[in-house]
């Protein structure tokens, strides 16, 4: 990320499903945090969606908590930036609805005018990460098209990072991969505090498992203890290669 204003260093880290960010890129999220990046994390679904099984409400704790979690500092060192979580409910399933649900998401990048976005790698173990990636590449376009019918001034960005989700049935081959060792305890607890879905079901505590396995091994790819793979389609702009030395 390029510039200091608060603009510059705004990160939208979109999720498909309220828990896509933790598990794909929560040490990521951490590690931005730290270096007092503006982190928002998008839910375009609602966090209460019935085929989760629980009283209304009770994901938005969850979100909530693990947000906070992401934000807090390792002991000793200055206070983070904070994460915060934002809810969109966009149609987005809906093929006849594309151009609408583009236009929105558009909004919000103009509105937000972010350096960096983040959303899942479109082969994953659920559709909707396909239609996510999808409908973020639409929306990008759409944010730099200066005819779009869009309050805010246009923007040209990049193309989104894409975090890998386990469980897609293929070990993915990121273009780069965070290394998270200082900041995994956090991410393993923002992924806890959704407490009814990796704590309660033994199927959820095989998808943390799932998780961390996969962080080892890309971390083993860079010569670290845990690492989050990130893939892209296109060039991303850097200020410099100092955060490429590991």
């Amino acid at each position: 990320m390029r510039g200091n204003s608060s603009h510059e260093r705004t990160v939208l880290v979109f999720g498909a499903r309220t828990d896509d960010q933790e598990v794909g890129a929560g040490g990521t999220v951490a590690r931005l945090a730290q270096d007092r990046a503006r982190v928002i994390l998008i839910d375009l679904e609602d966090p209460d969606d019935p085929t989760r099984g629980v009283a209304p409400g009770f994901h938005d704790r969850e979100a909530k908590a693990a947000a906070l979690i992401l934000s807090a500092p390792p002991t000793g060192e200055h206070p983070a930036s904070s994460v915060t979580r934002e809810k969109l409910a966009l149609p987005y399933r809906d093929p006849a609805r594309a151009r609408a649900t583009a236009l929105e998401t558009a909004r919000v990048l103009r509105r937000e005018r972010p350096a960096l976005v983040l959303g899942p790698d479109p082969v994953g173990a659920h559709p909707d990460h396909g239609r996510l990636a999808d409908l973020l590449e639409r929306a990008r376009h759409a944010a730099a098209d200066p005819s779009a019918p869009i309050e805010e001034q246009p923007l040209r960005i990049g193309p989104a990072l894409r975090y890998h989700l386990p469980g897609s049935g293929r070990i993915a081959e990121p273009s780069l991969v965070t290394d998270i060792s200082s900041v995994v305890d956090q991410k393993r607890r923002s992924i806890e505090s959704y407490h009814s879905l990796y704590v309660l079901p033994d199927a959820g505590r095989e998808r943390l498992a799932s998780a961390e396995a996969m962080t080892r091994y890309f971390g083993s790819r860079i010569g670290a203890a845990h690492g989050e793979p990130l893939s892209t389609t296109g060039p991303i702009g850097l200020d410099g290669l100092g955060g490429l030395l590991v």
